[in-house]
């Protein structure tokens, strides 16, 4: 009896074994923990620096008279477009009229002034060729007294060797006094002869003195003609330029469009105002062919920023599509004011749906990341790490266990969030019913909630 009374025990005890055995799982599910999961996805996510930005034109002018006077008339109003050359506005300035007149009268005084020294250098010359033309028949005049005076000196000479050769004739007895009268007499008359042609040699010098200093005058009035000339030639120049400065200034009075196509965006003053020169701004003209969208970039992300890199621009004016672009251009240096960096995209304007001075928003993609690792919502959380920094960890459900991963975030839109290191992409996360949930506990996967 006793033994079969242990059987009955063991079999017993046996029984109620198999049964806990059979019920644990139940008991399990009923302790664990309900959870919702997500699964990670892979993405090309492309990292950008978000900004706002203003449209400003390619270039604009304010047009600005360079004389003073009175606005006389103004062509064009807001919104007309014009091109270069194109007249916009006149400025009336009756004492710059006045003042070309008086500029070209003068030029053409000066240019008579010319005229008049011209004649006078002609006369001078004249005087000149006329002087050297009396020197040279002086000249010549001295040469055949330079001979008679010569022949004269020899016939004196002969003359007296005659007298001579007669006086001793007479003392020899063999010529009378009247002979050696006559032939003193003829010596005489030689002696007087040669005087006279001494005289007439220096008359002729004289005279070659005297046209030599007329011609030595000529000449000096020749320079001093060329000189005139010169000085008048100077005087035409003179005039000429001021005249041509005059008409230069009254050019002023014009005002054009500089830029080869424009549109006028703004009127400053109308038909009768006072406008002072370099002062007074009649109009504001822009070229809107093409827009430059200028971004203020911070100083943290300027050194992210290169030429070329893509810019996706969102207006906020209804009816304007976004538009992509490229970086045209980045400053070298920050605004002190506002620490920041000029970057700058041209955009083409040439349908003119753009205006200057819109409001976009740009995002300058300045890296890509293929395939990366995201998980959306809420799935990755905060925890202080063993040093005491702050630590990013996930809940991943494991074979029914919750368990913490620590990952490494990468970047983050808002939207989604990469994991740069701690999953490898095939886990389950846990996103929802994450509360009192710990480390190693049982969790139960609610249905239709694992993606």
């Amino acid at each position: 009896m006793l033994q079969i009374h242990l059987r009955s025990i063991v079999l017993h005890q046996l029984a109620l074994l198999f049964l806990a055995v059979a019920l644990a799982p139940t008991a399990m599910c009923q302790g664990a923990q309900r959870v919702s999961v997500i699964r990670p996805e892979r993405a090309d996510l492309v990292e950008s620096v978000n900004l706002v930005g203003t449209l400003e034109p390619i270039a604009s002018a304010d047009v600005v008279p360079r004389v003073t006077g009175y606005l006389g008339s103004v062509s064009v109003d807001v919104g007309d477009r014009v091109r270069r050359g194109d007249l916009v506005a006149q400025v009336s300035a009756p004492d710059l009229d006045a003042a070309l007149t008086r500029a070209e009268a003068q030029s053409r005084a000066a240019e008579a002034g010319v005229s008049q020294a011209q004649a006078g250098l002609a006369d001078a010359k004249a005087s000149r060729d006329e002087g050297a033309a009396d020197v040279r028949v002086a000249q010549a005049i001295l040469t055949s007294r330079h001979h008679q005076a010569q022949m004269a000196a020899v016939l004196e000479e002969v003359q007296e060797k005659e007298t001579q050769r007669t006086r001793r004739l007479v003392e020899q007895g063999a010529a009378t006094a009247e002979q050696l009268e006559a032939s003193e007499g003829a010596l005489a008359s030689a002696q007087a002869a040669r005087r006279t042609a001494d005289s007439e040699v220096d008359i002729a010098k004289a005279r070659i003195g005297a046209a030599e200093a007329r011609a030595a005058a000529a000449g000096a009035s020749v320079t001093s003609a060329q000189v005139g000339v010169e000085a008048a030639a100077a005087l035409v120049e003179a005039a000429r330029a001021a005249a041509a400065e005059a008409r230069t200034r009254v050019g002023f009075c014009q005002l054009v469009c500089p830029f080869e196509e424009a549109v006028v965006t703004t009127r400053h003053l109308h038909p009768g105002a006072h406008v002072s020169a370099n002062q007074s701004t009649v109009l504001t003209l822009m070229d809107t062919r093409t827009l430059r969208v200028v971004l203020p970039v911070p100083e943290g992300d300027s050194v992210r920023l290169a030429m070329g890199q893509s810019v996706q621009l969102s207006f906020r004016a209804a009816g304007v599509a976004p538009l992509e672009a490229s970086l045209s251009r980045i400053s070298g240096a920050l605004d002190r004011s506002t620490r920041t960096v000029r970057a700058e995209v041209d955009l083409d304007n040439s349908a003119q749906s753009l205006r200057p001075g819109m409001f976009c928003t740009a995002a300058i993609q300045v890296r890509s990341i293929p395939g990366a690792i995201v998980l959306s919502g809420g799935a990755v959380h905060t925890r202080s790490g063993p040093d005491g920094e702050p630590q990013t960890y996930v809940w991943v459900a494991q074979g029914g266990i919750a368990k913490q991963v620590v990952v490494t975030l990468g970047l983050d839109d808002g939207i989604v969030t990469e994991i740069q290191e701690g999953l490898s992409g095939s886990e389950t996360v846990i996103s929802a019913g994450l509360s009192g949930l710990r480390d190693g506990a049982a969790v139960e996967i609610v249905e239709g909630d694992s993606k």
